[in-house]
């Protein structure tokens, strides 16, 4: 073990211990996109009302479009997020891996500053199938109450929330 080997580690170290403090302080921040008073979450005994958004191909996609499946699994997402472009292929292999289960995923983008070209063309780079949704006005990321991006919500059929937090 060389010490120039020894010096490599130690920056590799430094470098992992900086993206986790940077990644905790992303997920304790709270969201700069939304206004000063808080928006109500929904709470887990009631529905999400149904709502369409387009994909980056322009289908419309309703929440209602999945009540013969087995769950929802919605996750807000945004192009610049470090964390968002981290868990992308986790993300990507969890849906598939839970489709032929009967769960359909989707993927909402809230971000004012992502177009639906900027969509389609991170889509393309990553190789990301899962059904990328432009909410735009904030609308169904308000529903939800979401504030973060990677934000996970399991609806079951009935669009009732079973779970809301981390991806894994």
């Amino acid at each position: 073990n060389s010490p120039h080997h020894a010096e490599k580690e130690d920056m590799y170290t430094k470098s992992l211990l900086t993206l986790a403090v940077v990644a905790t302080a992303i997920l304790l921040a709270p969201s700069f996109t939304h206004a000063a008073q808080p928006i109500p979450k929904p709470s887990f005994d009631q529905a999400i009302p149904d709502f369409a958004l387009k994909d980056t191909a322009g289908k419309v996609h309703h929440l209602s479009d999945y009540s013969d499946d087995k769950g929802v699994c919605i996750t807000f997402f945004g192009l610049g997020c470090p964390l968002s472009n981290l868990y992308a292929p986790r993300f990507q292999a969890i849906a598939d891996e839970f489709a032929a289960k009967g769960i359909t995923f989707l993927v909402i983008n809230s971000n004012h500053q992502d177009s639906v070209e900027d969509l389609k063309a991170w889509a393309k780079e990553w190789k990301f199938s899962v059904p990328l949704l432009k909410d735009e006005g904030n609308k169904i990321a308000d529903l939800f109450g979401a504030y973060r991006t990677n934000e996970v919500f399991l609806l079951n059929p009935y669009g009732w929330i079973q779970y809301h937090g981390a991806i894994d």
